[in-house]
């Protein structure tokens, strides 16, 4: 999927690549974005400003819920529950509005920039989260309240597929994965980047 993204790197210069980050995992595109800047900036001893840090973290927080809302809606779909992925799918196109107003696009963005960003966020960036954030918690409860103690779902997936502590560790998994299999851990807690340890 990632079309020889590495080896396009090599033959470009740093800030020209920022856009192949967007592909690599195509429903995490500020997350990807963010990565990449974030070890161009560290290489080169380079402290963005404030302002941009929180942008980035907003937009990637945002990023990660649309991410999760996708996961939820294909898992809903797989176990046979139609109803959740339209709910889903609705909060995730709330979020990739709020996208498209800020980067011009709904998926790769190309927004983030090494030492900042391309562009201020729109004059209305605060109001389009204000109105987003209660539409988003419905959409996310509504999904909730049809999946999670539904006897279907539980039935098809619970104790499938389970993994243990030991072996989530030395598979390297990461994120909710490996607090799934019971390890209360979250790098942006542990060992806080950007600026997470204000949040």
């Amino acid at each position: 999927l990632h079309r020889g993204s590495e080896k396009l790197c090599e033959g470009e210069q740093y800030h020209q690549v920022i856009t192949l980050f967007d592909r690599l995992d195509y429903v995490a595109n500020f997350n990807n974005e963010m990565a990449y800047c974030q070890a161009v900036e560290k290489l080169m001893g380079l402290t963005i400003p404030e302002r941009a840090e929180y942008v980035r973290v907003i937009l990637c927080e945002l990023n990660r819920i649309a991410s999760h809302l996708l996961f939820v809606a294909t898992m809903g779909l797989d176990a046979g529950a139609m109803t959740p992925s339209m709910f889903c799918f609705r909060g995730r196109e709330r979020i990739q509005s709020v996208f498209e107003a800020v980067s011009g696009a709904r998926m790769m963005h190309n927004y983030f920039r090494i030492g900042g960003l391309k562009e201020d966020l729109p004059e209305n960036f605060e109001q389009l989260v204000s109105d987003l954030m209660p539409l988003l918690r419905e959409d996310v409860e509504e999904s909730d309240r049809l999946l999670t103690f539904n006897e279907i779902f539980l039935a098809r997936l619970k104790g499938v597929a389970a993994i243990s502590v030991e072996d989530a560790v030395d598979f390297g998994l990461t994120g909710p994965c490996l607090r799934a299999c019971g390890v209360a851990y979250d790098v942006r807690k542990a060992e806080p980047y950007s600026v997470y340890d204000r949040f």
